[in-house]
């Protein structure tokens, strides 16, 4: 979705030769980068915590903090 909205505003902008238009578009796509990266920074996350959990989580030494699962 992010990949598609980015696309669009490059091709919208194109048919324009206004350069804030073409400012706004650089700035879409920046955004949509960012997010995309933020969104697959998260999956990996949660793959991880999903592994972690699956192999069994050990049982933390006093002091040490812990992280709570999240479940439905």
């Amino acid at each position: 979705m992010l990949s598609l909205t980015s696309k669009v505003a490059v091709l919208f902008g194109q048919s324009l030769d206004d350069q804030a238009v073409a400012e706004v578009v650089s700035d879409i796509e920046r955004v949509s980068a960012g997010l995309s990266q933020k969104i697959w920074q998260k999956i990996m996350l949660l793959q991880e915590l999903s592994t972690t959990m699956e192999a069994g989580a050990t049982v933390p030494q006093d002091g040490a903090k812990t992280a709570v699962p999240v479940t439905d």
